[in-house]
């Protein structure tokens, strides 16, 4: 397995989730059909500016890549009565060029999420039932997610103003909170949503497969365990370009990613403390463990979860936070960004 030239050339890669802006789950930067919601935050300049001030911050702290969902609970997608994707929003599309625009001078890359699967548990009916019908649909059958990809992902993602600023494509932001043998384990709601984990790997395969073909960007899946992912890893290798797993613990124990016997790159998608405090001790120790343990066991790269926004008032919510609600820096950072200067010193080749 070689990670030779993964990013810049370089085989390790720094990266941070900023999931979504300013705390806007689902309408950050384009309309939302499902939800009604008619103008994107990203209509605010307050919210543009902060999220050139977010990523000039992270290119301080030394991060080449920035994990960014697009899709998250149907934003941007344009149904037809059947549940079909017929387009995608222009102001998603137009929204996220600019946000292009915006990290390309800051020398930073998207590692775009398409989808996320959580909100299932979140919502009250009848949206619950909404959001879990129209997810079955998209991943269930074949002439929906035929739709999906020919009516939004492809076009987006081949969008001048977009695509040289994607690091990668991420299909399905953990998919083990999709399968339906995995509802009574999770989650506040005990729901069916009759998508079998066999689905779930299909509907990965064939995103990958269309992507691939349709971009030749690079795809992959962050999978929530390292298990989900090394389920289907022989299934997996030949469609994707690198694998991804997250990880939460407060006692970091990684395999040497040559024991995996993966066949390609592998990356931490997400990770962080899984005590649920504000804590800067445990967040620093936790999170400089993550990066030098995935560095010394051969992992391609390491993203913290997450970078947040400022303003958020609840510690014990936002207690993974790598920002203070003032947007200052947290210890962490300053760890981060001497790990970034380490990474970068060394030869990597």
């Amino acid at each position: 397995m070689s990670t030779t030239n993964f990013i810049n050339g370089n085989k390790f890669v720094l990266g941070t989730n900023l999931a979504w802006l300013d705390d806007k789950y689902d309408n950050d930067f384009g309309k939302n059909q499902i939800l009604n919601i008619n103008t994107p935050a990203y209509a605010d300049p307050t919210h543009k500016a902060n999220l050139s001030s977010y990523l000039q911050d992270m290119q301080k702290m030394g991060i080449q890549v920035v994990r960014l969902w697009v899709f998250e609970k149907f934003e941007g997608l344009l149904f037809d009565d059947t549940g079909s994707v017929t387009g995608i929003d222009q102001s998603l599309v137009d929204n996220l060029a600019d946000a292009c625009s915006i990290a390309s001078k800051s020398n930073l890359m998207f590692y775009l999420c398409l989808m996320d699967t959580w909100t299932i548990w979140q919502d009250a009916e009848p949206a619950r039932t909404t959001y879990v019908n129209t997810m079955n649909g998209l991943i269930t059958t074949p002439a929906k997610t035929n739709s999906f990809l020919s009516k939004a992902v492809i076009p987006l993602l081949t969008d001048k103003r977009i695509k040289n600023s994607i690091f990668a494509v991420d299909v399905l932001n953990e998919p083990e909170g999709l399968d339906t043998a995995n509802t009574n384990q999770e989650g506040t709601y005990q729901i069916d949503t009759k998508i079998s984990w066999g689905q779930l790997i299909e509907f990965i395969i064939t995103c990958a497969d269309s992507i691939k073909k349709g971009t030749n960007l690079k795809v992959s899946c962050g999978f929530q365990h390292l298990s989900g992912m090394q389920k289907n890893q022989n299934e997996l290798v030949d469609h994707l370009d690198f694998f991804d797993f997250h990880m939460y613990s407060d006692t970091v124990v990684l395999p040497d990613c040559s024991s995996l016997n993966l066949k390609k790159p592998c990356i931490i998608g997400e990770c962080g403390q899984q005590t649920v405090e504000w804590n800067d001790d445990l967040q620093l120790n936790v999170t400089n463990s993550f990066l030098n343990t995935a560095l010394n066991k051969g992992y391609a790269g390491c993203f913290p979860w997450y970078y947040n926004y400022k303003g958020f008032t609840d510690l014990t919510k936002n207690y993974l936070s790598l920002i203070n609600n003032d947007g200052s820096w947290r210890p962490v950072c300053n760890m981060i960004n001497k790990f970034s200067q380490k990474i970068n010193s060394s030869v990597q080749n």
